[in-house]
């Protein structure tokens, strides 16, 4: 017995029998729903053609009443020789045209005494299923450059018949999938249809769903109109009922398209931006593409020896080409849900400081997470629902090529053949050749210490491994770091998303590994209230880079989660990062940390052609890149091909072949016109085009239920059926979801839940974003009133802007300049360890000095961080050589205070102890506010230590009453289980253990089991009775769960081991009780938009 997958392939095979009377009949077959259980108990051979079988059908997903008839039916019914011709019209056919004579849809497999029927050694439907052509007419026949195509507005992609192909009067000629890659469908049916050189429709048929029995053709029945009836055996390339040739056959061959693929040259002119130096920018220069990857770089009109430039048109883009921006953690199959309108559903006691969650645990149990998260993902993108996976992840991958991104980390590994060849690089599939990428989205690499990670270690052509890491501000999401460790998977190739609680001594043991980092400040700050200490790991050399991570609670690309990072920059770190740095993190430190850098992330020959062209409108070339917006993408290119951009550009490149994706200005009013093509026969569902997929996509997410039932309600029994899941049942609940604007320009939603995040605004103010950034002045075209060109004589001046937050551009290692405008000027590049910085400091807070208020609060703040233990070399200098007196030193205005802590340089936690004692309960205190204000972000660099244990001081350590676990430890020291004591400790950045007791209970489990042996007979006596009681107990709450079926894999990526966790592992969404959201109120957030109309009638 056999159960198929929905691509018609064995999932499993139990035999039946082990001998077959007829051979013929070896391919029976049975359909089983995804997820379940054949259970043989008996079998019996019988007579000829025929074939019996007694089995029992646990389906542990939906219908069972489907399931009970489909098992009634096996054990009552023969398998039929011959099924039901497809009915049609009546009356003769005498057709004047090459027509479609015969299809095969389900070839016989191997196993099954299949047979070879294209002579190619391969006996599968991947290359015998057939299209058989048939020239009836009394003249020869040139079909060369004809098109063969199944279904054409999706499926696969159509094929060009190849050259010199003539079909003789009379004759005919099959075409195998193996040379067509065109995949007949049983399951949905599917269409063939011919179409000569200039695209008009010469003949076409259809089949419907479920219908293709194995080994059966379809063939034209001449008497009744040219209607399909079945034929056995199939007959390709010659005539039914006759005598297949005995000299070998020449079969059609047809080729399918390579417009996914750059063929020939052009130059592109503009500010080219290197990204391989901070200097190496060309302000006029040129680049020669060639077949998708870059040929020369030079200054215009200083053409390099030896590069041919006869006959290649040149694009002068009046901008700024800068390679393609890469997002390094995303989960595009959920970025069709806008962003999530979500307030932290804990009580106050279990938030995060911020008033957000404290790991990433804790916000998928949210009482709308499924209805506008997780259900979207699953509804639009399942094959047993809308099944519109292609179109989902075109829409997410455009989302990222407005914004001029190139390729993008987060793309499901299953069910792949429509998107991952075009639009943008999808990183851990098929690259360059190569596939030596993984990712460990929901794995436990971080969470269980028998995680093995061999697998990893030992590949040696590994390049990146991503890593979701510490996802929190809690204890339980530091440990992930720790077990990592223990595990010793702190590897070269690890790239760890988030870390956000990892402190100064992780981040110097990641940057001393080489591995990297990802920061996704937006998506932090609106789930957890902080983000990564990115300050401490420029500090530690840690490689750092910048991803949005999902559209339901981060920006749409990494163009507009630069914004995020730079505010934060400049407001929490005191501009650490220069502008340079800041678009290293989406473009060369990408490239580095997964060991591409030979291959893209920067402008050189031999590099792929991945550019994003920018409107110029400053001169800082990475300030422009920063501070742009969606209307400011001139041109977005993936291996030599114009996908995205202005309507001059994309027609210089691409002709006509494009579409309009308008941007909407605020306010509705008026929109920019931009156009892309979405439109690459090469692949699958290539064909559909823009307005299809919204159309579709919008449809889709109205979830109607009329429209819902229509498409996939033949999955149930009935109607009543299907509304027991949702009308009644667990998806009553899901309803419309607008579909996620493609710009972020113009989505007044997306502002509007930002600037409601209570977490994401207890640090930093979000709505800063709009008014600084999305809130300049365009014209009518959608252009500013600056537009910066430069001369082929023109150098570049390597000078830093501070752009719209107004901080130098260049970065200051930590240090941020708290003096006037004037003396902050003259520190610029002096500070903080220039031979004069100290000198000019002193004599600005003189007597004498033009120093005031400024003054004061530095020397006073300079104190404080050398009393608390913090090394600052400058403030050291700058109080001895203004001649502060030790005596003076202190920051405290109470003298016992100063002395209770005046050992604070050696002692951290007995400071800690003593301010902390000192200060519990006190109200107003002076001295005490100091400390809480010093020790409010940004944190000083020198004192995060003490910052971090007053923290946590006066919190009772979970120590289960053990008296070692109360006893100091150092960080990241770890006792592992032994006899003695069965738990996994690790020691916090508090300094305090922190124990995982899942050793201990797994002992109690063993010992549990090695009870006496008559627990094993007993056992054995009663297994028969478990098995039926599992039997009737899945039936009972199968009865009660009303029909539903199980989630995805909240991110549908996996650890690339050879399981597809895409569509086989179950979601990690947990259902919450009816009355569970009684006691939530969501923040007030104005209405979503209006859906949009149904689909055009096209």
């Amino acid at each position: 017995m056999i159960c198929f997958s929905a691509a018609k392939q064995p999932l499993s095979t139990i035999p039946v029998t082990t001998s077959i009377a007829n051979s013929e009949r070896a391919g029976f077959r049975m359909y089983c729903p995804k997820g379940s259980i054949i259970w043989p108990f008996a079998y019996t051979g019988r007579e000829h053609k025929s074939l019996f079988c007694s089995v029992l059908c646990i389906a542990v997903m939906r219908s069972w009443t489907k399931s009970v008839f489909l098992c009634a039916l096996l054990l009552l019914v023969p398998i039929s020789s011959m099924s039901s011709p497809v009915a049609a019209a009546e009356g003769e056919w005498n057709p004047d045209h090459i027509i479609i004579s015969e299809i095969l849809a389900s070839p016989q497999g191997a196993d099954f005494g299949g047979v070879d029927l294209n002579g190619d050694g391969d006996i599968s439907s991947e290359s015998d299923q057939f299209i058989e052509l048939w020239n009836p007419t009394d003249e020869d026949v040139d079909i060369s450059d004809w098109w063969l195509d199944d279904d054409p507005s999706g499926g696969s992609s159509p094929c060009s018949i190849g050259w010199n192909t003539t079909i003789e009067s009379g004759a005919r000629i099959a075409f195998f999938r193996d040379r067509t890659g065109l995949e007949l469908d049983y399951w949905s049916g599917d269409s063939v249809q011919l179409r000569s050189e200039d695209d008009v429709i010469v003949d076409s048929i259809s089949y419907p769903p479920e219908d293709s029995d194995y080994n059966y053709s379809y063939a034209r029945d001449f008497a009744d109109g040219g209607n399909l009836y079945k034929i056995n055996p199939p007959t390709p390339g010659y005539e039914e009922g006759g005598e297949k040739p005995a000299e070998a056959m020449d079969w059609g061959r047809c080729y399918t398209p390579r417009d996914n693929v750059h063929e020939g040259s052009y130059i592109l002119t503009g500010r080219v931006v290197k990204m391989t130096a901070q200097e190496d920018v060309i302000p006029n220069g040129s680049i020669l593409v060639k077949d998708g990857v870059i040929e020369a770089i030079w200054k215009t009109g200083q053409t390099p020896l030896g590069v041919n430039l006869d006959g290649v048109p040149v694009h002068h883009t009046g901008a700024s080409i800068y390679p393609g921006l890469i997002d390094m953690h995303n989960h595009l199959h959920y970025n069709t849900a806008p962003l999530w309108n979500m307030s932290t559903h804990l009580s106050p006691s279990q938030q995060s400081e911020w008033g957000g969650y404290t790991n990433r645990n804790q916000w998928k149990d949210h009482y709308d997470y499924k209805t506008e998260v997780s259900w979207v993902k699953t509804f639009l993108t399942g094959g047993d629902k809308w099944a519109m996976q292609s179109e989902a992840l075109k829409y997410a991958e455009f989302k990222e090529l407005v914004g001029g991104t190139t390729s993008a980390q987060g793309a499901p590994s299953s069910n792949k053949d429509g998107f991952d060849d075009i639009l943008t690089r999808n990183i851990e599939l098929y690259n360059f050749n190569r596939d030596h990428i993984k990712t460990c989205a929901v794995c436990d690499a971080g969470s269980k210490l028998d995680y093995n990670g061999d697998h990893l270690i030992s590949d040696e052509s590994l390049e990146g491994w991503f890593i979701h890491l510490s996802e929190g501000v809690d204890e339980e999401s530091l440990n992930e770091y720790y077990i990592l460790k223990q595990q010793n998977l702190l590897l070269e190739q690890a790239i760890i998303i988030h870390g956000i609680p990892l402190g100064a001594d992780e981040l110097a043991e990641i940057a001393a590994a080489d591995a990297s980092l990802v920061w996704s400040p937006t998506s932090n700050l609106l789930l957890y209230g902080d983000t990564a200490k990115v300050d401490l790991a420029k500090q530690a050399g840690v490689r750092i880079t910048l991803a949005p991570d999902w559209s339901p609670s981060g920006t749409k690309s990494p163009l507009h989660e630069l914004k995020v990072a730079d505010l934060w920059d400049e407001d929490m770190l005191g501009d650490v990062f220069s502008n340079y740095e800041m678009v290293q993190m989406v473009t060369s430190n990408a490239v580095d940390a997964m060991h591409w850098e030979a291959d893209v992330g920067r402008i050189s020959p031999g590099l792929a052609a991945d550019f994003v062209i920018i409107d110029s409108f400053d001169e800082d070339p990475y300030r422009n890149l920063i501070d742009a917006v969606d209307p400011d993408i001139r041109l977005t290119i993936v291996g030599g091909l114009a996908v995205y951009g202005d309507v001059d550009m994309m027609t210089a490149l691409n002709g006509n072949d494009w579409e309009y994706a308008n941007i909407t200005d605020w306010g509705g009013e008026r929109t920019f016109s931009k156009a892309l093509d979405v439109t690459f026969l090469a692949v699958e569902d290539g064909a559909q085009t823009w307005v299809q997929i919204i159309d579709n996509l919008e449809m889709a997410m109205r979830f109607d239920h009329d429209e819902m039932y229509a498409h996939f309600g033949s999955r149930y029994d009935d109607r009543a059926d299907f509304d027991a899941s949702f009308v009644s049942g667990t998806y009553q609940d899901l309803s419309a979801v607008p579909l996620d604007p493609l710009y972020t320009w113009g989505d007044e939603r997306y502002f509007e839940v930002l600037n409601y995040s209570i977490s994401g605004n207890a640090q930093m103010d979000l709505s800063q974003l709009q008014p600084l950034w999305y809130s300049v002045e365009m014209d009518a075209n959608g252009d500013r009133a600056v537009k910066l060109d430069w001369s082929g004589t023109d150098e570049f001046d390597n000078s830093s802007s501070g752009g719209v937050t107004g901080g130098s551009g260049e970065g200051n290692q930590g240090w941020f300049c708290p003096f006037s405008i004037a003396l902050c000027s003259q520190l610029d590049g002096e500070c903080p360890g220039g031979e004069n910085c100290s000198a000019l400091i002193v004599d600005y807070c003189s007597e004498n000095g033009d120093g005031g208020q400024d003054c004061n609060d530095y020397l006073e703040e300079c104190k404080l961080i050398l009393w608390l233990g913090g090394d600052d070399s400058l403030c050291r200098s700058v109080l001895e050589d203004s001649g502060v007196a030790s005596a003076e030193m202190c920051p405290f205005s109470n003298q016992s205070l100063c002395y209770d802590t005046s050992s604070c340089g050696d002692d951290i936690s007995a400071c800690v102890g003593v301010i902390f004692s000192h200060c519990d309960g006190l109200v107003g205190d002076a001295d005490c506010q100091q400390v809480s204000t010093i020790c409010a972000a940004p944190i000083p660099v020198e004192i995060t230590a003490f910052c971090t244990a007053y923290s946590t001081a006066g919190q009772v350590p979970d120590s289960g009453g053990d008296d070692w676990v109360d006893q100091p430890c150092s960080v990241g020291q770890v006792e592992n289980p032994d006899a003695e004591d069965c738990r996994y400790c690790v020691c916090t950045t508090a300094g305090k253990w922190s124990c995982d007791s899942g050793q201990c209970e797994e002992e109690i489990a063993v010992e549990g089991k090695s009870s006496e042996g008559g627990l094993v007979t007993l056992g054995m006596v009663s297994g028969g009775f478990l098995i039926i009681g599992l039997i009737v107990a899945i039936l009972y709450l199968e009865k009660n769960r009303g029909k539903d079926e199980d989630d995805e894999n909240e991110f549908g990526v996996s650890d690339n081991l050879g399981v597809d966790f895409t569509s086989d592992v179950d979601d990690l969404d947990r259902d919450l009780g009816e009355d569970d959201t009684s006691e939530y109120e969501k923040t007030s957030i104005p209405e979503l938009p209006p859906i949009g109309p149904p689909p055009s009638s096209e």
